[in-house]
């Protein structure tokens, strides 16, 4: 059974703030959601050094939670692409692996995680109120 190698994974980062301000008195705190984009290197061998073909990579899974070294509850599968989102986080500090999944002659496999990466959510301060 052959083990993947996950290249590193790059701090390609970029964040998007979305904020949604409605002009309704009884709903006047905005809704605040993030996204933070990731990209890697696909990896081009096997843990034991024999060459991964691109057409045996089947997909790639992006891991983040809270705390730098895991556990990483939250994940996405984002297809075999090497660049990708992560919607919806709150404010806070996520701390992001990612893993490939390649087919071999045992089948899916997994490889382990790559290195961390991480990015701080800042918050957005809430609407005022009671505008005259």
């Amino acid at each position: 059974m052959k083990k993947l190698l996950v290249a590193a994974l790059l701090i390609v980062m970029s964040l998007s703030l979305l904020v949604l301000v409605s002009c309704n008195s009884s709903n006047p705190a905005p809704a605040e959601a993030a996204s933070v984009t990731l990209a890697w290197d696909p990896p081009t061998t096997y843990f034991d050094g024999t060459p991964l073909l691109p057409a045996n990579i089947n997909f790639y899974t992006l891991y983040w939670g809270a705390a730098p070294g895991g556990p990483y509850p939250n994940k996405l599968q984002v297809g075999n692409v090497l660049t990708s989102a992560v919607p919806n986080l709150k404010t806070g500090t996520y701390y992001f692996v990612a893993t490939c999944t390649s087919t071999t002659l045992a089948g899916a496999q997994e490889s382990g995680y790559s290195n961390e990466v991480s990015k701080q959510i800042i918050g957005v301060p809430s609407a005022p109120a009671n505008l005259r």
